[in-house]
């Protein structure tokens, strides 16, 4: 896990300095998002929940080249509201779940006139979570975790001015732990893994140094 993580910034790191030397515009931003059903609970039909709700707050890095564009930084979630069980047969009462994020994308970017640009493209991300969990079986339990996720990208750039630029992006990312505790009592073995996936909406502003 620690060799991948190495190997995507890695990665990244050659390639911005690839950019600096082709004088390809470098970005630094700041953003604030939501994600809606943090846990991804509701996917099960068969539970009835209240789902949890986070804001984000981030940092990018984007590098463009040409028609190319890579788009990296860091994210983490504070909580809105906890996930509360209706009705399951996990045993469920409640959960809190939150995360920091390392994204890595790749893609196309294309000019909206001199508005800005419109782009897309897909990559991955490392996870790591921790929270809280309260289950019949086991009662109050913290809880930590990682994982790998992959999935897209979407954003829109406008320009401010020259080197400033407000952006929006819209990611759709599928991860999901390994196991890591027992919340059904019929169980002789860990059932309950942290679902990183979900749809995540940003706006910032971005820098652009170079």
């Amino acid at each position: 896990m620690t060799k991948k993580l190495a190997f995507i910034v890695t990665i990244l790191v050659l390639c911005g300095v690839n950019a600096v030397h082709a004088r390809d515009h470098v970005g630094v931003g700041m953003h604030v998002g939501a994600q809606h059903d943090v846990g991804n609970i509701s996917s099960d039909p068969s539970v009835k929940v209240d789902p949890q709700n986070n804001s984000l707050i981030g940092f990018s890095l984007k590098i463009n080249m040409g028609a190319l564009f890579l788009r990296s930084g860091v994210d983490t979630t504070f909580l809105i509201n906890q996930g509360d069980i209706l009705e399951s047969s996990a045993e469920i009462d409640y959960y809190r779940i939150h995360y920091t994020a390392i994204p890595a994308f790749i893609g196309f970017a294309f000019p909206i006139q001199d508005m800005g640009e419109f782009y897309m493209g897909g990559g991955m991300a490392y996870f790591f979570g921790t929270g809280k969990i309260k289950s019949s079986v086991t009662g109050k339990e913290d809880i930590q975790t990682s994982a790998y996720g992959y999935g897209v990208i979407a954003g829109i750039q406008l320009n401010i001015i020259s080197t400033i630029k407000l952006y929006m992006e819209w990611e759709y990312l599928d991860g999901r732990s390994e196991p890591i505790t027992k919340t059904q009592s019929t169980y002789d073995w860990d059932n309950f893994y942290v679902d990183f996936s979900g749809h995540r909406i940003f706006l910032g502003i971005m820098y652009y140094l170079i």
